[in-house]
C-alpha cells in the first residue's frame, strides 16, 4: 500500500480513537506510518543509494523478487508484542503496527495479489538466500 494511503487511513483511525485514547493516538499514528521506513532501508542497503525518490519508485514497481522489509516480518511483530507486557507505550506502538499490517495484508492478499513479494519471515528469508 502506498505511504499516502497509510497516512490517510492511520489518521482516520486515530481521529476515531482520539476521544478514548487522547494523545496516545500520536504514538499509534507514528508507528502505523513510520514502520515503512524499512522499505527505504532495504533500498539503501541493496543499491548503496540514498535517493528517497529512487527508493520510492523501486518499491512502487511490481518486481517479482522477495524483498526483506525487516519491520514487516513476523519476528519483528512478535518482538513488539512481547514488549507490550513491559510498558504501556509499547501497547500503542503495537496497535499502530497491527493496524498497518492489517492494511498491508488486505492490500496484498485481496486488492492486489500480484504485489505480494515481501518476505514474511526473517528466518525464512535468510534460509533462502
Amino acid at each position: 500500500m502506498y505511504p499516502s494511503k497509510h497516512f490517510i487511513y492511520s489518521l482516520i483511525f486515530c481521529i476515531i480513537l482520539f476521544p478514548f485514547l487522547k494523545y496516545w493516538t500520536i504514538v499509534i499514528f507514528l508507528s502505523g506510518t513510520l514502520i515503512d521506513v524499512d522499505h527505504y532501508l532495504y533500498y539503501i542497503l541493496k543499491f548503496k543509494d540514498w535517493s528517497f525518490r529512487k527508493a520510492y519508485h523501486y518499491h512502487v514497481k511490481v518486481i517479482p523478487i522477495e524483498k526483506l522489509h525487516i519491520f514487516h516480518t513476523i519476528e519483528f511483530y512478535l518482538l513488539c508484542f512481547s514488549l507490550v507486557f513491559f510498558n504501556l507505550f509499547f501497547v500503542f506502538i503495537f496497535l499502530g503496527i497491527s493496524f498497518h499490517m492489517v492494511l498491508d495484508i488486505l492490500d496484498m492478499k485481496i486488492l492486489n495479489p500480484t504485489k505480494n513479494c515481501r518476505a514474511a519471515s526473517l528466518y525464512r528469508w535468510v534460509n533462502r538466500h
